[in-house]
């Protein structure tokens, strides 16, 4: 045993004897060991001691005032294991093993090599200990290495069942938009009639207003599958809380109060308005329901820094640089466990019947994934609730949301439209033919390339779809472009494909339009389209 370890440890002499306690002292110190003497157990006990103290105990078994194996028995009762060395007189060997047997290190015997013997038998006994605590540090390396790996295992595990939902949730969102494209244009084509009904036309409001609805909960599946098509603008974000604040100020129980705490400047970020105020929205409301008897509501923000070097626990999958922080705590009922390792998934709620979609928080999870974000959850049962969102931050820049204008505009010329759900293109159809223009309309990709070739003089427009079974949207828009370069092509789609998306309108697509859509934006982007050609 080196010096450094011998000065690590203190040795705690409890020896009734004062001239033989003072004489081990003395004999420790020689050989640079740090020693305490104590002449009974009762002093001992009363040195403050703790589970974390780098000590060691030579210990007298027979003790004025108790045994070695009381004093032994005392510690344990206080939660501490205290290495010792038990120390015995001629013909008390039988009592060593007795006290070995209860986890003493060694035991010394009191015969003439006594004062001999000791140094080595102490220094032994140090060495031990420290070679202990080694393993046990190691142990403990290992341990959490392995916490770390099923934690890391648990989250992969996590992030491809939330992948593999997403894409069965993104597949059925589109197939409903469509369908839900056909009401909702046929409940408009109705509206358009001049003779119409008056009660007739109340009645297709409401199927445009139920299918509205619709289109709303399919819009969450598509948050949560990274499919929604997002807006961007800069968004000061603290000015979004404020506003889902004013909102819930009519909603929320006036038994709740809400805090806010603010970084000093306003902090921007690249986004979707709508999408990130309704994402803080879910979280509140969520928060409101967790708190019957009332509670307090805390919005805060600060900014985080992130580089190569310095990532706070579980945000390894961002880029390095400035984020902002959103905490959204609840002082409500908590989660358990088990619902926390489900709370993103669509469909799946803990609140009754008719009471809850269940996909809110899974399109709160997909906006701020689509937004380069992350969220994680913190709950402990009866004490709260915390959502954590990190968001990449952006400098100012001159971008702003524009006006929308709900007038249709008429036009006309030949438009081709493809799109491989009967009922949308035929609505399109008639969409159109209300519009002033002259569609045609096909559901096969390669019947319509058929026709392109034979009349592409006279096609104004395409407008297409993005997802088909038989050939892609991109694939379709080259095929066309070969023949006609300057062709003018409308992309509409429920599913938005991002790499799809970018790379048709980086090749040439002059408008993307998300179905299910209004006739005022289908008629808008043909205008715009065409300019003076379709007027």
């Amino acid at each position: 045993m080196n010096n450094e370890t011998c000065l690590d440890i203190i040795i705690l002499v409890v020896e009734d004897d004062e001239l033989l306690n003072k004489s081990i002292r003395r004999l420790l110190d020689r050989e640079g060991m740090r020693s305490e003497g104590f002449l009974s157990g009762s002093l001992f006990l009363s040195r403050p001691l703790s589970a974390t103290d780098n000590i060691l105990l030579l210990l007298d078994y027979t003790l004025p005032d108790m045994t070695g194996k009381e004093i032994i028995a005392k510690l344990k009762d206080r939660g501490l294991d205290i290495p010792f060395v038990i120390v015995t007189g001629h013909g008390d060997e039988l009592l060593a093993v007795e006290m070995m047997k209860l986890g003493a290190m060694d035991y010394i015997v009191k015969a003439l090599q006594f004062h001999e013997i000791l140094p080595a038998k102490v220094k032994h006994v140090c060495r031990e200990i420290a070679n202990r605590k080694k393993l046990a540090e190691a142990e403990t390396e290992l341990r959490e290495s392995e916490e770390k790996q099923k934690h890391l295992e648990d989250q992969l595990r996590q992030s491809q069942k939330l992948e593999a939902i997403g894409q069965l949730a993104g597949g059925v969102a589109h197939d409903f938009n469509n369908l839900l494209g056909g009401i909702m244009g046929n409940a408009e084509l109705i509206k358009m009639h001049k003779a119409i009904d008056p009660e007739i036309c109340r009645y297709a409001d409401r199927i445009i207003q139920a299918s509205t609805k619709a289109a709303d909960l399919t819009g969450q599946l598509l948050a949560f599958a990274r499919k929604a098509r997002v807006n961007y603008t800069r968004i000061n974000i603290q000015a979004r809380i404020e506003n889902a604040i004013e909102l819930l100020k009519h909603t929320i129980d006036r038994k709740i109060e809400i805090v806010t705490r603010f970084t000093t400047e306003p902090s921007f970020v690249l986004g979707d308005a709508n999408m990130l105020e309704n994402a803080l929205l879910n979280i509140a409301i969520n928060a409101r329901d967790a708190m019957p008897n009332g509670g307090t509501l805390t919005f805060e923000t600060n900014m985080v820094t992130l580089t190569k070097n310095i990532f706070p626990c579980d945000t390894e999958d961002l880029v390095p640089g400035e984020y902002i922080r959103i905490a959204i705590t609840d002082t409500g009922t908590g989660i358990d466990k088990e619902t926390q390792k489900r709370i993103f998934e669509p469909f799946f709620t803990t609140k009754e019947a008719g009471k809850g979609t269940g996909l809110g928080l899974a399109a709160v999870y997909g906006c701020v994934c689509q937004h380069k974000g992350q969220i994680k959850l913190e709950s402990e049962i009866g004490i709260g609730t915390t959502f954590t969102i990190l968001l990449p931050l952006v400098l100012p820049e001159l971008l702003s949301e524009i006006p929308v204008d709900s007038v249709c505009v008429n036009g006309h010329g030949n438009v081709l439209v493809v799109d491989d759900e009967k009922v949308v293109g035929d609505t399109l159809g008639e969409i159109l033919k209300s519009l002033g223009y002259s569609p045609n309309v096909f559901c096969d990709p390669l019947e319509a390339i058929d026709y392109f070739k034979i009349n592409y003089k006279t096609i104004s427009a395409v407008i297409l779809d993005l997802i088909m079974p038989k050939m892609s949207g991109l694939d379709l828009f080259r095929a066309f472009k070969k023949l006609k370069p300057g062709i003018k092509v409308i992309v509409a789609s429920g599913y938005s494909d991002n790499n799809q998306e970018k790379l048709v309108m980086q090749e040439g697509a002059m408008e993307f339009v998300e179905k299910p859509y209004k006739v005022y934006e289908m008629s808008k982007a043909l205008s715009r389209v065409l300019g003076d050609e379709g007027k």
